[in-house]
């Protein structure tokens, strides 16, 4: 599920590419799996109740992606998205204007799903500059919670441009990185801050503050168009489980093993226990004594334990060790690179390194 944003009718200081940059962004993502809510041009009300909205969504389950083009700025280190039609002619107006990016993240935590990111673009000059008491620029850092990445169109601190082209510069090469299949989400923001720090001639890094456990594709980790192909390295009843189910399993065959070893040596004592009293023909016929019949008898049903014991005992364990290894197989592979991957040199006037490519 996807919440994408895009403000730019600002009466004070109206940007050119938000609109555009949020109806791309909204094209790819639903492209590529999501379920995507557009919004342009939203007021204080609208968003807050965008944002509401997205948050009871998301408490279906799956991947959360919260994206922002437009004015933001911080006061006193906390992050405010400002809503078109915003009155600001102090400082201290922003946190009554503005949205707080901390309940962004308050509505994405509650749902208690298992992956979220939240990409803001708004890092941009800001146009109430003149009117703030700090001379602090661009957006500050955010701690991210447990399972959630948030990206930043440029460092804490600094200015991001809006692009003289129909796209945002970090929007523009975002979207392009997205659609790589097979490339995981850090290697995908690694990527759009090499190419955006290199198309602003160094005055533009992107940056991300990252909490995931596990790998997600954008474009599929397996077959591409697989959204949401999260694979995080302790998978609830696969990693965890399966182990505990194989040695359970494993270890109760072995004690019936024991137990059919037990009766099975028991049956033998006591057989030669009758056969000591009177022999098998006498004891076929009433002229055997009762103790001799009782010992045979008993011997017959510990035989028949026996059997049945050692016969689960050896499917047990067979069991037991087929899940462990059928295990570890699984579990190294989830763990490899892709078999098809290979490591190529890319050299271009626009970046230099190594890109991982392959067959899917």
């Amino acid at each position: 599920m996807a919440l994408v944003i895009g403000n730019a009718d600002y009466s004070a200081a109206p940007l050119a590419n938000p609109v555009n940059d949020a109806r791309l962004m909204a094209t790819t993502l639903t492209a590529l799996g999501f379920s995507v809510k557009l919004e342009t041009d939203l007021d204080h009300d609208a968003m807050r109740r965008a944002i509401r909205d997205f948050g009871r969504s998301l408490q279906r389950g799956g991947v959360g992606l919260f994206y922002y083009a437009g004015h933001g700025v911080q006061v006193e280190g906390v992050n405010y998205l400002i809503p078109t039609g915003a009155t600001i002619n102090a400082e201290d107006d922003v946190s009554i204007e503005g949205v707080n990016v901390g309940d962004v993240l308050a509505k994405m935590g509650s749902a208690r799903n298992r992956l979220n990111i939240l990409i803001l673009d708004a890092c941009r000059d800001n146009p109430y500059q003149s009117s703030f008491r700090s001379g602090t620029r661009g957006l500050s850092a955010l701690k991210a919670p447990i399972g959630t990445l948030i990206a930043y169109a440029t460092s804490p601190g600094a200015a991001a441009s809006d692009g003289t082209g129909q796209n945002g510069i970090y929007t523009g090469i975002l979207v392009e990185e997205m659609q790589r299949p097979a490339a995981p989400l850090a290697q995908v923001f690694n990527a759009v801050r090499e190419r955006v720090y290199a198309a602003t001639d160094s005055k533009q890094a992107p940056w991300e503050e990252s909490s995931i456990i596990g790998d997600f594709y954008f474009a599929g980790g397996g077959p591409q168009g697989n959204l949401a192909d999260f694979q995080p390295r302790f998978r609830a009843g696969t990693e965890a489980t399966k182990p505990v189910a194989a040695y359970v399993i494993a270890g109760s065959g072995l004690a019936l093993l024991v137990a059919g070893g037990v009766f099975g040596s028991l049956a033998i004592v006591h057989n030669g226990q009758a056969d000591s009293l009177c022999s098998a023909t006498e004891r076929s016929t009433t002229g055997c004594g009762k103790a001799a019949v009782d010992k045979s008898e008993a011997a017959m049903l510990e035989a028949n334990l026996a059997n049945v014991g050692i016969g689960l005992g050896l499917i047990g364990v067979a069991i037991g060790a087929g899940m462990w290894l059928a295990h570890s197989g699984s579990a190294d592979a989830a763990l490899a690179p892709h078999p098809s991957l290979t490591l190529q040199p890319e050299l271009s006037p626009r970046r230099a390194g190594i890109r991982l490519t392959g067959s899917f």
